[in-house]
């Protein structure tokens, strides 16, 4: 397989450049040295297939190199236009890694540091097979990063905010700059009602999610819970110190970051892992410079982040949603317990408010059992073995006292 590296040299200009006067009057012509001369003297090793073609419209050839210590063969051809050259360098290998460290060693002779093209031409690389090799390398895992950073934070904001979850915690201004863009990516059968809901976050560039994760903001749920921690304690001098820091907490402006990501064992350092993966993906989305040691860099980062958005992902499903289902259980039967207690309250209200009149023939027909009893409490009946109880008529209570009868019955069976 042949791979390719392009590239073209414009020739410089520069004030007086062709001729320079002696005191003698002797002209001196600089000539500046063509693509041919100069390729001669960068690789010694190299044949041109036109020796004897004195305009060098076109030229071909090969040239030698040593890679893995043998010497490796390598083609390239080029065409003149006025003063400047259009240069291809092909590189055949079996191996697309091996034909990109020679074109790399290639690279770095033309374009790199003391290069001697660069005194007399701008050199451009106006086709880069060693950058479009690793931006097909890296792209895999920035799209598996994306798509996971994207699924994380639809799971964390829908469930904390259902459909509320880009407008939550967010400015008018991002929700607008959002809906725009939702618009605009809106995708065939999906309403411009659903739009923004169902591709809300597919719309967020990396500059949008870093306003998204690392503005400070206060939520309205926020500024409930502080207004019932203040109604729940009107003297705040009775509060500890442990209570009173956290009210302070309750009305702090914080970050989503801080909000929500902050125990999803995420690199801590993530506003500034987002913006280097940014830099990379600008190159590798445009089809930009990308270098071994940048593709190594680059791929590093992401494989480190892909691994932390699947432990994100991981604890928000194990973790945190099961979290979320406990506290609206709760919150259910709390809500289900007060329905109840209010329905009893109802309910039991007219019974408690005409108790007295309820209780008036029970209490109207003590006082007469007090009033019959009355005669026979002065009376003293001789009648062997049995012991009257005492009746304290004023507190005379019926249940009571026929028990005390049922035992002293037994008693004078006993002694009988």
């Amino acid at each position: 397989m042949n791979f390719k590296n392009s590239y073209i040299f414009l020739r410089r200009e520069k004030k007086n450049e062709n001729k320079n006067r002696t005191k003698k009057d002797v002209i001196v012509i600089n000539i500046i040295p063509s693509l041919k001369e100069l390729l001669k003297k960068c690789f010694p090793d190299i044949t041109f297939s036109d020796k004897e073609n004195t305009t060098d419209i076109i030229n071909s050839g090969s040239f030698k190199i040593n890679y893995n210590k043998k010497k490796v063969e390598i083609l390239f051809k080029y065409h003149k236009v006025g003063y400047n050259y259009y240069l291809d360098i092909i590189v055949n290998s079996r191996s697309k890694k091996e034909a990109v460290n020679i074109l790399d060693i290639v690279n770095s002779l033309i374009i790199g540091k003391n290069n001697i093209f660069d005194e007399h031409y701008v050199s451009i690389v106006s086709y880069d097979y060693i950058s479009e090799y690793y931006c097909n390398r890296l792209f895999p895992y920035l799209n598996e990063f994306e798509r996971k950073l994207r699924k994380v934070l639809f799971c964390i904001y829908t469930l904390n905010f259902n459909l509320e979850y880009y407008s939550a915690t967010t400015s008018e201004e991002f929700q607008e700059d959002l809906k725009k863009k939702s618009n605009i990516s809106k995708v065939e059968n999906v309403s411009k009602e659903d739009c923004y809901l169902k591709l809300g976050f597919y719309s967020l560039d990396y500059s949008d999610i870093d306003r998204l994760l690392f503005t400070r903001s206060f939520t309205n749920d926020e500024f409930d819970k502080l207004q019932k921690f203040l109604k729940d304690n009107d003297d705040l001098s009775k509060l500890s110190d442990s209570e009173i820091r956290e009210a302070f907490n309750l009305c702090a402006y914080k970050t989503d970051w801080e909000r929500f990501f902050n125990n999803k064992k995420i690199n801590k350092d993530f506003q500034k892992t987002l913006n280097d993966i940014r830099n990379f993906r600008n190159n590798i989305a445009h089809c930009k410079f990308i270098s071994e040691n940048q593709y190594q860099s680059c791929l590093q980062i992401l494989k480190k982040s892909i691994k932390s958005l699947d432990i994100a992902i991981k604890i928000t499903e194990e973790k945190d949603f099961i979290a979320k289902n406990i506290e609206l259980q709760h919150e259910s039967f709390t809500k289900l317990a007060n329905v109840l207690s209010d329905a009893v309250l109802k309910s039991c209200k007219p019974l408690i408010d005409n108790i007295n009149e309820l209780t008036k023939p029970m209490r109207e027909l003590s006082e007469k059992l007090s009033e019959i009893a009355k005669p026979f409490s002065s009376l003293n009946f001789n009648i062997p073995n049995i012991v009257l109880p005492e009746i304290e008529l004023p507190k005379f209570n019926i249940p009571n006292y026929f028990d005390k009868v049922e035992i002293n019955e037994e008693n004078d069976k006993n002694r009988e």
